[in-house]
């Protein structure tokens, strides 16, 4: 299994320009940073700019996670860390992760995938799911958590207590789903690619809004190696 990790590489310049903001318009005792820094759990802020501007450290966004199966890259689910939330950056991530198997010429594959925002991530990229559960849109983690359109839970165990969830169904384990939106998705199955150039004007159109670019500094067999694990570039 591979982890393609996504740093944000302006963190610094952005924390720099707080901190310029603060000193401007002292309205923010030193006092307040420090209880900031450590709700956040980061290093004080002084150390962290000087540590990005080194070049020393980079704070993670997430990762994708991807398994090396059958000379192709199969997406198995993903990672955002607390504060880049909400952000719209799952979709750019799975995007960027397309593109770099549409240039490593690597076939870009959907695993069982349980989470229906995952699902509706891929969905929303062209992959369709080859089968599975069709269930309410929702932030359940687990399959059993899912929610059928007509509210109820796709699975409860007779042992696992059970409260109302969103739509008047129930939930396994005493958890809630919220449904996020009415539209459904399936889940539980593997997920296919659409057809090449599909997929390539949808990574496109998700990767270019707002002027961004995608600049790709490794060879083809490079990514090949990291994607589908062909090339032990790691051994020597």
């Amino acid at each position: 299994r591979v982890k393609l990790k996504f740093v944000d590489a302006r963190a610094g310049a952005r924390d720099d320009e707080r901190e310029q903001q603060d000193v401007r318009s002292h309205q923010q005792p030193q006092s307040s940073v420090k209880k900031r820094d450590s709700e956040r759990g980061r290093l004080p802020a002084h150390v962290y700019s000087e540590r990005v501007a080194n070049g020393r450290y980079e704070p993670k966004i997430g990762f994708v996670l991807l398994e090396n199966r059958e000379n192709s890259s199969h997406f198995l689910g993903m990672q955002i860390n607390e504060e880049y939330r909400g952000q719209g950056l799952a979709k750019v991530m799975v995007a960027i992760w397309a593109a770099l198997c549409l240039m490593a010429d690597v076939p870009a594959r959907g695993g069982r995938i349980d989470k229906p925002i995952l699902a509706h991530t891929l969905q929303s990229l062209g992959f369709t799911s080859l089968g599975g559960t069709e269930v309410l849109l929702t932030d359940a983690k687990r399959l059993r958590d899912c929610l059928r359109p007509s509210g109820r839970s796709v699975f409860l165990p007779k042992f696992s207590r059970s409260t109302p969830g969103a739509g008047g169904g129930s939930v396994a384990g005493g958890g809630e789903a919220a449904v996020t939106e009415t539209r459904t998705v399936r889940v539980g199955e593997p997920f296919e690619a659409p057809a090449e150039e599909e997929l390539q004007a949808l990574v496109r159109e998700v990767i270019e809004r707002d002027g961004g670019a995608l600049e790709v500094l490794a060879s083809q067999e490079q990514l090949c190696a990291v994607l589908s694990g062909t090339l032990p570039l790691w051994r020597g």
